[in-house]
């Protein structure tokens, strides 16, 4: 008897909580229907936007290391600069990665889309 009133109780309760659930996935889903076509923009500006930078930044390094070499070694010393090639392969590939990524985006933005919640 005791026990059947517990589980009553513990129904009800449960039946309230999922009600509740309900409602706020309702109203959080037509949240995100309104939404998504804003949170799509913004999700390729930002992703546009980080591949730019990465370019930028990649434009800034290789220029001031290059500066900084020429600045500091004599010019008879070509074996300098060939270190200095060879190590500007790390951000070369970074390079290509950011421009591919935009490519990529600007090309096909509903690819790009689902191989990034893919991965």
């Amino acid at each position: 008897m005791i026990k059947n009133k517990i589980m009553n109780k513990l129904e009800e309760t449960l039946a309230t909580i999922l009600e509740k659930a309900l409602n706020l996935a309702e109203q959080t889903g037509d949240f995100v229907l309104d939404q998504a076509p804003d949170l799509l923009k913004q999700f390729f500006m930002w992703h546009t936007w980080e591949s730019i930078l990465g370019i930028i930044l990649f434009l800034i390094i290789s220029l001031v290391v290059h500066l900084t070499i020429r600045w500091f070694a004599k010019e008879e010393d070509d074996n300098f600069y060939y270190i200095f090639e060879f190590f500007q392969i790390i951000p070369i590939i970074f390079l290509c990665v950011n421009i591919y990524q935009l490519v990529f985006i600007l090309v096909a933005p509903k690819l790009y889309l689902i191989e990034y919640f893919i991965k």
